[in-house]
């Protein structure tokens, strides 16, 4: 758990469900989807708002540890764009006993993390334009990205979409309505602060370019290892082909959209210590008795404690155990439309990375 957490209450809530409203009963802002361009309702606005949860809680965190007198509100006004197309999430600061405005001395800019997103990081289109603000912030060691997540302690895996934040909301308001009972009830969850980073600290890790593929970075799974663990417990390997390996694992590529895409460049070797057998599971065959091409899968058999490091974080396997190898694409559309700058949640946790300590939350309040 973070040490940064706010717990959601009903009036956070109703702030965000009058901004929401009051966004999509004005004629002037736009109520597409900005990655598939299609129209939202009101329902599609309002969820979407409901996210400026994270906001909150990013700017009560802030405004409790700074030792300046100063109020710091989220954005929950109904305004147009002062100061170009960018506009941090923290966008203004108000002295309490004077009651003045001004800008923020630091640019912040808040994300949602889910409990599946395996990657933490913005793209470079969205780091240019931060860069470029018309704020004052010119340096981007002072340009930083919250990266918080919305946890339900009644989470269930099975049913997860009654942890939704809306129909917490809307159970609230009609709770004699049978329809809502099966949504969670919002005192239970809370925002957690997960990561912290500059803009300066994220364009030292990794590029993905626009156009390459996006992979999960989770390169071991227990993807067909049922299976290959019966034949190779019964001697029948007829389905897979003995792979001789060095000190490294294959190098990473994947296969997306008729063609291969090689991320050696990226996230480089996947190393490992310890005594192991690889074995490539043979590619599937079209009606022509031709090999379909894809992303290979190899399957891996410890032969004594394995450690694996890499770029994307470290495994650590028992004798005896059997794992996939494989680099799959991610998501519907792993393509790229854009560069990005990302590292792999594994790693950033192993290595104590972009951790939210005290010491820098405060070193961010105090510099607002």
């Amino acid at each position: 758990m973070s040490e940064f957490i706010y717990k959601i209450t009903a009036d956070d809530l109703d702030r965000c469900w009058e901004f929401s409203l009051k966004y999509y009963l004005d004629e002037t802002k736009p109520v597409h989807n900005r990655r598939v361009g299609s129209a939202r309702g009101v329902g599609g606005i309002i969820d979407s708002f409901f996210l400026k949860i994270i906001e909150i809680a990013v700017c009560k965190n802030l405004e409790a540890l700074s030792s300046q007198d100063i109020e710091v509100p989220p954005d929950l006004e109904i305004r147009p764009l002062t100061k170009g197309k960018t506009e941090p999430d923290v966008y203004k600061i108000i002295d309490k006993k004077t009651k003045k405005k001004r800008d923020p001395k630091v640019y912040i800019e808040i994300k949602q993390l889910q409990s599946n997103h395996n990657w933490v990081g913005p793209t470079e289109k969205e780091i240019e334009s931060i860069s470029k603000n018309e704020f004052g912030v010119k340096d981007e060691k002072k340009m930083y990205y919250f990266w918080c997540e919305i946890v339900d302690s009644k989470m269930d895996e099975t049913h997860s979409r009654r942890s939704s934040l809306l129909g917490s909301y809307l159970k609230h308001l009609a709770p004699d309505n049978p329809h809502l009972d099966s949504f969670h009830d919002f005192t239970d969850m809370q925002v957690e602060i997960k990561f912290i980073h500059s803009i300066d600290e994220i364009k030292q890790g990794m590029f993905f370019p626009e156009d390459t593929v996006l992979v999960d970075p989770e390169i071991f799974t227990q993807d067909g290892t049922k299976t290959f663990k019966k034949k190779f417990e019964a001697g029948d390997m007829s389905d897979y082909d003995e792979v001789a390996i060095g000190k490294n694992f294959p190098n990473p590529v994947v296969y997306s959209n008729g063609k291969e895409y090689s991320l050696f460049g990226i996230f480089g070797k996947v190393e490992y210590a310890g005594k192991v057998k690889m074995y490539l599971k043979k590619p599937k065959k079209d009606e022509s008795g031709n090999p379909v091409a894809g992303s290979k899968r190899y399957m891996l058999v410890c032969e004594t404690p394995v450690s694996v490091t890499s770029r994307l974080g470290n495994w650590d396997f028992e004798e005896g155990d059997i794992w996939c190898y494989s680099i799959s694409p991610s998501g519907a559309f792993p393509k790229l439309r854009n560069g990005n700058y990302l590292e792999a949640r594994r790693y950033l946790k192993q290595k104590k990375l972009f951790h939210p300590s005290k010491e820098l939350m405060q070193e961010i309040a105090d510099a607002l």
